[in-house]
Protein backbone atom coordinates (compact mmCIF):
# COMPACT_ATOMS: atom_id res chain seq x y z
CA UNK A 1 0.00 0.00 0.00
CA UNK A 2 2.79 2.16 0.81
CA UNK A 3 4.88 1.70 -2.95
CA UNK A 4 1.07 2.48 -4.68
CA UNK A 5 1.08 5.83 -2.65
CA UNK A 6 4.37 7.08 -3.14
CA UNK A 7 3.91 5.92 -7.11
CA UNK A 8 0.77 7.71 -7.03
CA UNK A 9 2.32 10.92 -5.50
CA UNK A 10 5.12 10.62 -7.93
CA UNK A 11 2.58 10.49 -10.59
CA UNK A 12 0.99 13.36 -9.60
CA UNK A 13 3.80 15.74 -9.38
CA UNK A 14 5.24 14.59 -12.71
CA UNK A 15 1.97 15.19 -14.24
CA UNK A 16 2.11 18.78 -12.83
CA UNK A 17 6.30 19.14 -13.07
CA UNK A 18 5.75 18.82 -16.91
CA UNK A 19 3.62 21.10 -17.18
CA UNK A 20 5.84 23.25 -15.38
CA UNK A 21 8.38 22.48 -17.37
CA UNK A 22 6.31 23.05 -21.00
CA UNK A 23 5.34 26.45 -19.20
CA UNK A 24 8.94 27.79 -18.25
CA UNK A 25 10.60 26.81 -22.02
CA UNK A 26 8.74 29.92 -23.70
CA UNK A 27 9.50 32.59 -21.23
CA UNK A 28 13.27 31.40 -21.04
CA UNK A 29 13.63 30.97 -24.70
CA UNK A 30 11.80 34.53 -25.09
CA UNK A 31 13.89 36.21 -22.16
CA UNK A 32 16.82 37.39 -24.18
CA UNK A 33 14.19 39.41 -26.45
CA UNK A 34 12.18 40.58 -24.33
CA UNK A 35 15.15 41.98 -22.14
CA UNK A 36 16.45 43.43 -25.50
CA UNK A 37 12.83 45.81 -25.96
CA UNK A 38 11.98 45.75 -22.53
CA UNK A 39 14.17 48.42 -20.18
CA UNK A 40 14.78 47.34 -16.12
CA UNK A 41 12.74 50.43 -15.67
CA UNK A 42 9.90 48.77 -17.56
CA UNK A 43 10.20 46.00 -15.52
CA UNK A 44 10.53 48.28 -12.08
CA UNK A 45 7.53 49.39 -12.94
CA UNK A 46 5.40 46.49 -14.09
CA UNK A 47 7.09 44.76 -10.71
CA UNK A 48 5.29 47.18 -8.20
CA UNK A 49 1.91 47.57 -10.40
CA UNK A 50 1.72 43.72 -10.30
CA UNK A 51 2.62 43.53 -6.30
CA UNK A 52 -0.53 45.85 -5.69
CA UNK A 53 -2.76 43.21 -7.62
CA UNK A 54 -1.17 40.74 -5.66
CA UNK A 55 -1.60 42.49 -2.24
CA UNK A 56 -5.33 42.27 -2.72
CA UNK A 57 -5.71 38.99 -4.34
CA UNK A 58 -4.14 37.22 -1.09
CA UNK A 59 -7.31 38.15 0.15
CA UNK A 60 -10.09 37.85 -2.56
CA UNK A 61 -11.79 35.40 -1.70
CA UNK A 62 -10.84 35.50 2.23
CA UNK A 63 -8.68 32.18 1.99
CA UNK A 64 -11.93 30.13 1.53
CA UNK A 65 -10.35 28.65 -1.41
CA UNK A 66 -7.67 26.97 0.31
CA UNK A 67 -10.66 24.80 2.19
CA UNK A 68 -12.02 23.38 -0.63
CA UNK A 69 -9.58 20.58 -0.55
CA UNK A 70 -10.14 19.70 3.65
CA UNK A 71 -13.68 18.48 3.54
CA UNK A 72 -14.13 15.17 3.72
CA UNK A 73 -17.39 15.12 0.99
CA UNK A 74 -17.53 16.95 -2.24
CA UNK A 75 -20.91 19.10 -1.32
CA UNK A 76 -19.03 20.74 1.45
CA UNK A 77 -16.60 21.40 -0.78
CA UNK A 78 -18.71 22.68 -3.23
CA UNK A 79 -20.79 25.29 -0.85
CA UNK A 80 -17.00 26.60 -0.08
CA UNK A 81 -16.27 27.31 -4.24
CA UNK A 82 -19.58 29.39 -3.84
CA UNK A 83 -18.75 31.14 -1.00
CA UNK A 84 -15.14 31.37 -2.46
CA UNK A 85 -16.63 33.32 -5.56
CA UNK A 86 -19.06 35.51 -3.50
CA UNK A 87 -16.10 37.05 -1.72
CA UNK A 88 -14.07 37.25 -5.17
CA UNK A 89 -16.50 39.26 -7.10
CA UNK A 90 -17.34 41.51 -3.70
CA UNK A 91 -13.96 42.45 -3.45
CA UNK A 92 -13.12 42.83 -7.01
CA UNK A 93 -15.74 45.05 -7.25
CA UNK A 94 -15.02 47.51 -4.26
CA UNK A 95 -11.54 47.13 -5.43
CA UNK A 96 -12.66 48.48 -8.86
CA UNK A 97 -14.69 51.75 -7.15
CA UNK A 98 -11.22 52.67 -4.46
CA UNK A 99 -9.56 52.72 -7.93
CA UNK A 100 -11.61 54.72 -10.06
CA UNK A 101 -11.69 57.24 -7.04
CA UNK A 102 -8.28 57.37 -6.67
CA UNK A 103 -7.71 57.78 -10.49
CA UNK A 104 -9.88 60.47 -9.87
CA UNK A 105 -8.36 62.71 -7.27
CA UNK A 106 -4.50 61.38 -8.09
CA UNK A 107 -4.58 61.79 -12.15
CA UNK A 108 -3.13 58.10 -12.25
CA UNK A 109 -2.79 56.42 -15.34
CA UNK A 110 -6.14 54.65 -16.42
CA UNK A 111 -4.72 51.32 -16.77
CA UNK A 112 -4.90 50.94 -13.17
CA UNK A 113 -8.35 49.85 -13.51
CA UNK A 114 -7.08 46.63 -14.92
CA UNK A 115 -6.09 45.85 -10.90
CA UNK A 116 -9.36 44.55 -9.92
CA UNK A 117 -10.06 42.82 -13.44
CA UNK A 118 -6.87 40.58 -12.79
CA UNK A 119 -8.02 40.02 -8.76
CA UNK A 120 -11.35 38.64 -9.97
CA UNK A 121 -9.48 36.15 -12.60
CA UNK A 122 -6.49 35.31 -10.64
CA UNK A 123 -8.99 34.64 -7.49
CA UNK A 124 -11.44 32.90 -10.25
CA UNK A 125 -8.51 30.71 -11.21
CA UNK A 126 -7.22 29.92 -7.88
CA UNK A 127 -10.67 28.45 -6.94
CA UNK A 128 -10.76 25.78 -9.30
CA UNK A 129 -6.67 25.05 -9.16
CA UNK A 130 -7.87 23.93 -5.53
CA UNK A 131 -11.33 22.45 -6.96
CA UNK A 132 -9.27 20.02 -9.14
CA UNK A 133 -6.86 19.46 -6.35
CA UNK A 134 -9.33 18.29 -4.23
CA UNK A 135 -10.46 16.24 -7.32
CA UNK A 136 -6.93 14.64 -8.55
CA UNK A 137 -7.43 16.91 -12.32
CA UNK A 138 -3.79 17.17 -11.83
CA UNK A 139 -3.74 17.75 -15.75
CA UNK A 140 -6.25 20.45 -15.79
CA UNK A 141 -3.88 22.06 -13.87
CA UNK A 142 -0.77 21.36 -15.82
CA UNK A 143 -2.30 22.72 -19.09
CA UNK A 144 -3.59 25.64 -17.31
CA UNK A 145 0.01 27.05 -16.65
CA UNK A 146 1.13 25.65 -19.91
CA UNK A 147 -1.73 27.79 -21.19
CA UNK A 148 -1.05 30.74 -18.65
CA UNK A 149 2.71 31.15 -20.27
CA UNK A 150 1.91 30.80 -23.88
CA UNK A 151 -0.19 33.06 -24.32
CA UNK A 152 0.91 35.70 -21.40
CA UNK A 153 4.86 35.79 -22.74
CA UNK A 154 3.51 35.63 -26.78
CA UNK A 155 1.64 38.51 -26.35
CA UNK A 156 4.02 40.77 -23.73
CA UNK A 157 6.87 40.02 -26.87
CA UNK A 158 4.55 41.15 -29.44
CA UNK A 159 3.06 44.15 -27.40
CA UNK A 160 7.12 44.86 -26.77
CA UNK A 161 7.86 45.16 -30.63
CA UNK A 162 5.39 47.95 -30.77
CA UNK A 163 7.38 49.89 -28.35
CA UNK A 164 4.70 49.83 -25.80
CA UNK A 165 7.00 50.01 -22.80
CA UNK A 166 5.48 48.55 -19.33
CA UNK A 167 1.83 49.16 -20.76
CA UNK A 168 2.81 45.90 -22.62
CA UNK A 169 4.15 43.59 -19.90
CA UNK A 170 0.86 44.63 -18.09
CA UNK A 171 -1.84 44.17 -21.02
CA UNK A 172 0.29 41.36 -22.14
CA UNK A 173 -0.15 39.51 -18.59
CA UNK A 174 -3.21 39.94 -18.74
CA UNK A 175 -4.48 38.65 -21.88
CA UNK A 176 -2.21 35.27 -20.18
CA UNK A 177 -4.41 35.27 -17.05
CA UNK A 178 -7.95 35.91 -19.46
CA UNK A 179 -7.64 33.66 -21.63
CA UNK A 180 -6.01 30.14 -19.71
CA UNK A 181 -8.02 31.00 -17.14
CA UNK A 182 -11.37 30.61 -19.59
CA UNK A 183 -9.97 27.80 -20.77
CA UNK A 184 -9.00 25.55 -17.52
CA UNK A 185 -12.84 26.46 -15.71
CA UNK A 186 -15.17 26.30 -18.94
CA UNK A 187 -16.21 22.80 -17.78
CA UNK A 188 -16.64 23.79 -14.09
CA UNK A 189 -18.87 27.26 -15.06
CA UNK A 190 -22.46 24.75 -15.27
CA UNK A 191 -21.20 23.22 -11.17
CA UNK A 192 -20.23 26.62 -10.34
CA UNK A 193 -23.69 28.29 -11.93
CA UNK A 194 -25.55 25.24 -10.36
CA UNK A 195 -24.21 25.71 -7.03
CA UNK A 196 -25.06 29.60 -7.03
CA UNK A 197 -28.34 28.78 -7.96
CA UNK A 198 -29.24 26.31 -5.51
CA UNK A 199 -27.15 26.97 -2.77
CA UNK A 200 -29.17 27.89 0.57
CA UNK A 201 -27.85 31.07 2.24
CA UNK A 202 -28.13 29.14 5.81
CA UNK A 203 -25.81 26.43 4.26
CA UNK A 204 -23.04 29.11 3.06
CA UNK A 205 -22.96 30.85 6.50
CA UNK A 206 -22.47 27.27 8.21
CA UNK A 207 -19.93 26.14 5.95
CA UNK A 208 -18.40 29.73 6.24
CA UNK A 209 -18.30 28.94 10.10
CA UNK A 210 -17.19 25.66 10.11
CA UNK A 211 -13.97 27.98 8.19
CA UNK A 212 -14.06 30.25 9.87
CA UNK A 213 -9.81 30.25 10.94
CA UNK A 214 -8.97 30.81 7.34
CA UNK A 215 -10.20 34.38 7.14
CA UNK A 216 -9.36 34.75 10.55
CA UNK A 217 -5.89 33.17 10.77
CA UNK A 218 -4.86 32.33 7.79
CA UNK A 219 -5.88 35.30 5.75
CA UNK A 220 -2.85 37.29 8.14
CA UNK A 221 -0.52 34.47 7.64
CA UNK A 222 -0.85 35.04 3.74
CA UNK A 223 -0.62 38.52 4.28
CA UNK A 224 2.49 38.05 5.52
CA UNK A 225 3.80 35.63 3.14
CA UNK A 226 2.71 38.81 0.50
CA UNK A 227 4.79 41.32 1.91
CA UNK A 228 7.61 38.73 2.57
CA UNK A 229 7.58 38.02 -1.70
CA UNK A 230 6.40 42.05 -2.34
CA UNK A 231 7.80 43.93 0.72
CA UNK A 232 11.07 44.60 -1.21
CA UNK A 233 9.04 46.05 -4.72
CA UNK A 234 7.55 48.48 -2.40
CA UNK A 235 10.55 49.71 -0.50
CA UNK A 236 13.52 49.86 -3.00
CA UNK A 237 11.86 52.21 -4.65
CA UNK A 238 11.70 54.81 -1.73
CA UNK A 239 15.79 54.55 -1.52
CA UNK A 240 17.25 53.26 -4.83
CA UNK A 241 16.60 53.58 -8.04
CA UNK A 242 13.24 52.49 -10.90
CA UNK A 243 16.12 50.49 -12.30
CA UNK A 244 17.08 48.47 -9.48
CA UNK A 245 14.29 47.52 -8.70
CA UNK A 246 13.72 46.63 -12.16
CA UNK A 247 17.13 44.62 -11.87
CA UNK A 248 15.86 42.99 -8.34
CA UNK A 249 12.88 41.61 -10.16
CA UNK A 250 14.00 40.45 -13.20
CA UNK A 251 16.98 38.46 -11.31
CA UNK A 252 13.95 37.07 -8.94
CA UNK A 253 11.38 36.61 -12.34
CA UNK A 254 13.74 34.12 -13.71
CA UNK A 255 15.25 32.55 -10.30
CA UNK A 256 11.43 31.96 -8.72
CA UNK A 257 9.67 31.18 -11.72
CA UNK A 258 11.16 27.44 -11.67
CA UNK A 259 11.43 27.13 -8.41
CA UNK A 260 7.60 28.63 -7.42
CA UNK A 261 6.41 26.42 -10.02
CA UNK A 262 7.93 23.56 -9.03
CA UNK A 263 7.32 24.16 -5.40
CA UNK A 264 3.85 24.83 -5.99
CA UNK A 265 3.51 21.32 -7.82
CA UNK A 266 5.00 19.27 -5.03
CA UNK A 267 3.07 21.44 -2.27
CA UNK A 268 -0.54 20.59 -4.14
CA UNK A 269 -0.02 17.07 -4.57
CA UNK A 270 0.93 16.86 -0.67
CA UNK A 271 -2.04 19.05 0.36
CA UNK A 272 -4.08 16.79 -1.20
CA UNK A 273 -2.75 13.72 0.12
CA UNK A 274 -1.96 15.12 3.13
CA UNK A 275 -5.37 16.28 3.86
CA UNK A 276 -6.36 12.55 2.78
CA UNK A 277 -4.39 10.83 5.23
CA UNK A 278 -4.81 13.13 8.25
CA UNK A 279 -8.99 12.74 7.54
CA UNK A 280 -8.36 9.20 7.62
CA UNK A 281 -6.79 9.35 11.21
CA UNK A 282 -3.58 8.25 9.35
CA UNK A 283 0.30 9.68 10.85
CA UNK A 284 1.41 12.45 8.14
CA UNK A 285 4.98 12.41 9.33
CA UNK A 286 6.94 10.21 7.57
CA UNK A 287 4.74 11.49 3.97
CA UNK A 288 6.04 15.16 4.83
CA UNK A 289 9.72 13.98 6.08
CA UNK A 290 9.49 12.16 2.34
CA UNK A 291 8.47 15.31 0.61
CA UNK A 292 10.96 17.17 2.54
CA UNK A 293 13.96 15.18 1.25
CA UNK A 294 12.64 15.31 -2.47
CA UNK A 295 12.43 19.02 -2.70
CA UNK A 296 15.84 19.68 -1.48
CA UNK A 297 17.38 17.01 -3.66
CA UNK A 298 15.64 18.52 -6.53
CA UNK A 299 15.90 22.65 -5.90
CA UNK A 300 19.82 21.84 -5.29
CA UNK A 301 21.17 22.74 -8.96
CA UNK A 302 19.95 26.20 -8.84
CA UNK A 303 21.81 27.78 -5.87
CA UNK A 304 24.63 25.65 -7.31
CA UNK A 305 24.54 27.19 -10.77
CA UNK A 306 24.10 30.62 -10.14
CA UNK A 307 26.50 30.85 -7.23
CA UNK A 308 29.19 29.77 -9.58
CA UNK A 309 28.18 31.78 -12.66
CA UNK A 310 24.95 33.52 -12.24
CA UNK A 311 26.23 37.46 -13.07
CA UNK A 312 28.17 35.84 -16.05
CA UNK A 313 25.20 33.80 -17.13
CA UNK A 314 23.07 36.48 -16.88
CA UNK A 315 24.70 38.86 -18.96
CA UNK A 316 25.63 36.11 -21.93
CA UNK A 317 21.72 35.08 -21.90
CA UNK A 318 19.96 38.86 -21.31
CA UNK A 319 22.57 40.98 -23.09
CA UNK A 320 25.64 42.89 -20.27
CA UNK A 321 22.77 45.20 -18.97
CA UNK A 322 21.07 42.87 -16.74
CA UNK A 323 24.71 41.70 -14.97
CA UNK A 324 23.92 43.30 -12.09
CA UNK A 325 20.39 40.82 -11.68
CA UNK A 326 22.68 38.49 -12.15
CA UNK A 327 24.31 39.27 -8.69
CA UNK A 328 20.88 40.18 -6.80
CA UNK A 329 19.81 36.18 -7.89
CA UNK A 330 23.17 35.08 -7.27
CA UNK A 331 22.77 36.52 -3.59
CA UNK A 332 19.23 35.35 -2.85
CA UNK A 333 19.44 32.10 -4.23
CA UNK A 334 20.20 30.19 -0.80
CA UNK A 335 17.03 32.06 0.49
CA UNK A 336 15.02 30.78 -2.16
CA UNK A 337 16.06 27.46 -2.37
CA UNK A 338 15.52 26.91 1.65
CA UNK A 339 12.10 28.90 0.93
CA UNK A 340 11.30 26.28 -1.92
CA UNK A 341 11.81 23.20 0.83
CA UNK A 342 9.16 25.33 3.31
CA UNK A 343 6.44 26.14 0.70
CA UNK A 344 6.15 22.47 -0.45
CA UNK A 345 4.98 21.73 2.96
CA UNK A 346 3.36 25.00 4.11
CA UNK A 347 -0.07 23.84 3.91
CA UNK A 348 0.39 21.65 7.02
CA UNK A 349 -0.62 24.17 9.67
CA UNK A 350 -3.31 24.36 7.59
CA UNK A 351 -4.23 20.53 8.14
CA UNK A 352 -3.05 20.47 12.26
CA UNK A 353 -4.85 23.89 12.49
CA UNK A 354 -1.92 25.70 13.61
CA UNK A 355 -2.33 28.94 11.52
CA UNK A 356 -1.73 31.16 14.53
CA UNK A 357 1.72 29.72 15.58
CA UNK A 358 2.72 29.93 11.76
CA UNK A 359 1.75 33.27 11.83
CA UNK A 360 3.46 34.43 15.12
CA UNK A 361 6.69 32.95 13.42
CA UNK A 362 6.38 34.35 10.09
CA UNK A 363 6.25 38.05 11.76
CA UNK A 364 9.99 37.89 11.91
CA UNK A 365 10.10 37.53 7.81
CA UNK A 366 8.53 40.98 7.68
CA UNK A 367 10.99 42.12 10.30
CA UNK A 368 13.68 41.07 8.40
CA UNK A 369 12.95 42.71 5.10
CA UNK A 370 11.56 46.38 6.61
CA UNK A 371 14.95 46.31 8.79
CA UNK A 372 17.19 44.94 5.89
CA UNK A 373 16.20 47.93 3.33
CA UNK A 374 16.14 50.52 5.97
CA UNK A 375 19.22 49.59 7.31
CA UNK A 376 20.68 49.38 3.75
CA UNK A 377 18.77 52.43 2.46
CA UNK A 378 19.40 54.87 5.06
CA UNK A 379 22.71 54.17 6.62
CA UNK A 380 25.14 52.18 4.26
CA UNK A 381 23.39 53.33 1.20
CA UNK A 382 23.87 50.24 -0.67
CA UNK A 383 21.04 47.97 -1.86
CA UNK A 384 23.91 44.43 -2.21
CA UNK A 385 24.32 45.09 1.22
CA UNK A 386 20.80 44.43 2.07
CA UNK A 387 20.58 41.67 -0.18
CA UNK A 388 22.91 39.59 1.57
CA UNK A 389 21.21 40.53 5.27
CA UNK A 390 18.17 39.48 3.66
CA UNK A 391 19.37 35.84 2.09
CA UNK A 392 20.75 34.98 4.98
CA UNK A 393 18.46 36.00 7.40
CA UNK A 394 15.53 34.40 5.61
CA UNK A 395 17.63 30.96 4.86
CA UNK A 396 17.45 30.75 8.99
CA UNK A 397 14.20 31.36 9.02
CA UNK A 398 13.18 29.53 7.02
CA UNK A 399 14.99 26.21 8.31
CA UNK A 400 13.78 27.29 12.07
CA UNK A 401 9.73 27.05 10.06
CA UNK A 402 10.97 23.47 8.17
CA UNK A 403 11.80 22.38 11.89
CA UNK A 404 9.18 23.54 13.36
CA UNK A 405 6.66 22.16 10.60
CA UNK A 406 8.29 18.30 11.29
CA UNK A 407 7.87 18.79 14.96
CA UNK A 408 4.19 19.93 14.86
CA UNK A 409 3.66 16.88 12.21
CA UNK A 410 5.49 14.25 14.31
CA UNK A 411 3.77 15.32 18.03
CA UNK A 412 0.77 14.49 15.68
CA UNK A 413 1.41 11.38 15.83
CA UNK A 414 0.16 10.98 19.58
CA UNK A 415 -3.07 12.57 18.83
CA UNK A 416 -4.31 9.70 16.28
Amino acid sequence: MKNILKSEFAKNISILVTGTVIAQIIPFLIAPIITRIYSPSDFGFFSFYMSIAAGITVICTARYDLAIVLPKNNNDAQKLITLSFIICSIVSFFSLIVIIIIILLKNIPVYFCLIPLFVFMLGFNQIFINWNNRIKKYKQISFNRINNSIFGNLSMLGLGFLKTGTIGLIIGTFIGIIISTLIFVRKDLKLLFHNIRFSKYSEIKEIAIQHKEMPKTNTIQALIDMYQINGLVYLIPIFFSSTILGLYSFGMRILQAPVNLLGSAIAQVFYQRASEKYNKNENIYPFLKDTIIRSAIIAIPIPVILLLKGEDLFAFIFSENWRLAGLYAKILSPWIYFDFIRMTISQTPIILSKQKQLASISIFGSLIITISILYAGIIVKDITFGFYMISILFSILNVIIIYWISKIAKQNIYKI
